[in-house]
């Protein structure tokens, strides 16, 4: 399906499921954080809730590789499900317009870096 700019102005204040694996690798998937809390991430590999249960939440845009979600927190749960695959709930606060923001797989890298750290 193609989405249209009246769509995407539908899902603000709407929490959707995405597959951020999906999304990565489709380029379709950016942060405005360049980190993580790794201590946050760790809690999520070890099955221990977040103390706000709340979905990640951030902006959605219509560019030229379709629908675009960047995320503004919860870069650990989104992390983890590009790793682990599958979907997670994603709170859509508006549309993004301008602004910097990074690929997501740069926190994907220094999830994996971070988690071969820790292993060794």
């Amino acid at each position: 399906m193609t989405e249209t700019p009246f769509q995407i102005e539908k899902l603000i204040g709407q929490t959707v499921m995405v597959n951020p694996h999906a999304l990565l690798n489709r380029k379709r998937l950016y942060t405005t954080q360049g980190g993580i809390d790794m201590k946050k991430l760790m809690n999520a590999m070890n099955g221990i809730p977040d103390i706000y249960d709340d979905p990640p939440k951030g902006w959605v845009s219509l560019e030229k590789h379709g629908l675009i979600y960047t995320a503004g927190d919860g870069n650990h749960r989104l992390g983890l499900a590009c790793i682990e695959g599958g979907e997670i709930p994603f709170f859509v606060k508006g549309i993004w317009t301008i602004g910097l923001r990074f690929g997501f797989n740069l926190i994907v890298s220094k999830i994996n870096s971070e988690l071969r750290g820790s292993m060794g």
